[in-house]
C-alpha cells in the first residue's frame, strides 16, 4: 500500500506543477488589472470576511472527525487556493459568450474575487459530502469539474433566467450540496458508519470554532454584491435575524428529539447555519423582518431534523453516505430557501419596493410593449426563478454523477480502500503521540 500511495501523490505532484504553470500562462494572456479609475474599495472588507469564512470557517467545521483533521484543514486550503484562479478564468470566458461582446482580457477587481470565492464556496459544499473519501488527485478532477459546471449553471441562470439569487442559495448551496452527492453516491463504498468518523472533544471544539466564524460572517456572504446601500443594508438584516431565529431552533429541536433530551454536538455545529442558507435568495427582498425570522426557524428545524432522522435513513435505504451532512445544512434548506424566493417574487411589486424593483429583479425594468407595464409580471418572474432552482438541482445531480463516474473508472485515479477512509496518514507526514505524562509520585512527609 505505501508504494501505491507514493506513487498517486508522485502523479498529484505532475498534475499540480502542471496546473499551476498553465495558470501563469493563461493569466498571462487572458486577464489584466480592472482598468476603472476610482475603484469602490468600500467592498474590500466584504470580500475579507467571506475570506475568512472560506478558509477558517469551512476548513475547521470539517475538523470533527478525529482521523482526519489536517486533510480537512489543509485540502480545504489547497482546494481554495486552485479554484480561485481556475473560476477566474472560466467564469470570464464564459460571461463573454454570453454577452457576445467579443474577446477581451478578463478584468480582475474586488467583485471578481468575491465571485471565485463564492464558486470556493460551492467546491467545499460539495468536498463535505465526500470528506475522508477521496485522494488528492481525485479531489483536483472533482473540483476542476465542479468549476465548470458551476460557472455555466449560474450563467445561464443570471443571463437567461434573469433570477435574484443574492446570497447564492440556489447557485451555491443546492448547487454543490447535489453535486457532491451525485459524486458520493456513484465512489462512495455502500457501508455503514465507519469508527474513523467519530469526534472527540477537542475535535468537536474545533469544528465549533468553524461554526461560529461562519455564523458571524454570514451577512457579509449574502450582501458582499448587493447594488446599493438599502438592498445591502435590507440583506444584512434578513441574514442575522433568520439565524438567530434559526439557532433558537435548532438547539430546542436537538434537544427533544436526541438521546436523553440532551444537545447533540453535531446539530449545533450545522444546522444553526441553515438559516444563513435559506434566505440568501431572498435576503435582499422585501419579505419583512417576521418573515426573515421564519425562514429561519424552519431552516433550524429542518436541518436538525435531516441530521436526526433523514440522513441515517438516507443511508440506510439507498447508500448515499454524505460525510459533513451537506444534504441536511446546504441541500434542503436551500431548497426551501429556493421556494422562498419564489413567493417572494410572485407579490413583489413597484410600490412595496417604493420603486427600486429593478435593483432586485433586473429583468422587471425592461418595457414590454404587449403588456403595458414594467418589464416581467410578478408571477412570470417566479416563474423564472423557480427555473434556476430546478436547473440547479438538476446540473448538479447529473454533473455530479458525471464526475463521480469518470472518478471511480478512470484508471489515472486511486480509489482509497474503505479500511482508508478518513484517515490522514494516507496524505501527511503524522507528528508522533503526545507522551502522557508520568504520574506523579505523591510522597508524604511525616
Amino acid at each position: 500500500m505505501g508504494e501505491k500511495v507514493f506513487l498517486q501523490n508522485r502523479n498529484y505532484q505532475i498534475w499540480s506543477i502542471f496546473f499551476q504553470g498553465l495558470m501563469i500562462l493563461f493569466f498571462g494572456l487572458f486577464t489584466r488589472y480592472d482598468s476603472e479609475k476610482n475603484p469602490d474599495r468600500a467592498i474590500y472588507p466584504f470580500f475579507q470576511d467571506v475570506h475568512v469564512m472560506m478558509f477558517i470557517g469551512f476548513g475547521y467545521l470539517m475538523t470533527f472527525m478525529r482521523q482526519n483533521a489536517f486533510s480537512s484543514v489543509g485540502f480545504t486550503f489547497l482546494i481554495g487556493a486552485q479554484v480561485i484562479q481556475w473560476c477566474i478564468l472560466v467564469r470570464g470566458f464564459i460571461e463573454q459568450a454570453f454577452h457576445s461582446e467579443g474577446y477581451h482580457k478578463i478584468p480582475i477587481d474586488i467583485p471578481t474575487l468575491i465571485n471565485a470565492d463564492y464558486c470556493v464556496a460551492s467546491v467545499l459544499i460539495a468536498y463535505g459530502a465526500v470528506l475522508g473519501k477521496v485522494d488528492m488527485g481525485q479531489l483536483s478532477f472533482m473540483s476542476f469539474m465542479h468549476v465548470m459546471f458551476y460557472c455555466v449553471n449560474e450563467a445561464i441562470c443570471v443571463n437567461e433566467f434573469q433570477s435574484s439569487d443574492i446570497g447564492g442559495t440556489m447557485y451555491i448551496h443546492v448547487f454543490g450540496a447535489y453535486f457532491g452527492l451525485g459524486v458520493s453516491f456513484v465512489i462512495s463504498h455502500k457501508e455503514k458508519r465507519h469508527d474513523k468518523q467519530n469526534s472527540t472533544y477537542l475535535t468537536d471544539i474545533f469544528a465549533m470554532i468553524g461554526t461560529i466564524f461562519l455564523w458571524m460572517y454570514w451577512p457579509s456572504f449574502n450582501s458582499a454584491l448587493a447594488n446599493e446601500p438599502s438592498q445591502q443594508i435590507r440583506t444584512i438584516v434578513n441574514t442575522l435575524l433568520s439565524l438567530c431565529a434559526c439557532c433558537v431552533m435548532s438547539f430546542t429541536i436537538s434537544m427533544t428529539f436526541r438521546h436523553n433530551g440532551k444537545l447533540d454536538m453535531i446539530d449545533i455545529q450545522n444546522a444553526t447555519l441553515a438559516g444563513g442558507v435559506a434566505v440568501g435568495t431572498c435576503a435582499n427582498m422585501m419579505i419583512d423582518p417576521w418573515g426573515a425570522l421564519l425562514i429561519g426557524s424552519v431552516a433550524g428545524v429542518l436541518s436538525t431534523v435531516g441530521f436526526i432522522f433523514i440522513q441515517p435513513f438516507l443511508e440506510k435505504k439507498l447508500g448515499l453516505h454524505d460525510t459533513c451532512g451537506v444534504h441536511n445544512l446546504h441541500g434542503m434548506p436551500g431548497l426551501l430557501g429556493g421556494v422562498a424566493g419564489v413567493i417572494a417574487a410572485s407579490v413583489a411589486t413597484w410600490d412595496k419596493y417604493d420603486g427600486n424593483l429593478a435593483d432586485v429583479f433586473p429583468a422587471r425594468s425592461e418595457t414590454e410593449q404587449e403588456h403595458g407595464e414594467h418589464g416581467r409580471s410578478a408571477s412570470r418572474q417566479a416563474w423564472f426563478q423557480l427555473a434556476a432552482l430546478l436547473l440547479s438541482f438538476g446540473m448538479a445531480i447529473s454533473g455530479g454523477l458525471l464526475t463521480g463516474l469518470a472518478m471511480r473508472f478512470s484508471k489515472i485515479f486511486r480509489n482509497l480502500d474503505q479500511q482508508d477512509y478518513y484517515d490522514d496518514d494516507q496524505f501527511w507526514n503524522m507528528p508522533p503521540e503526545n507522551p502522557k505524562p508520568k504520574e506523579l509520585e505523591m510522597t508524604s512527609t511525616v
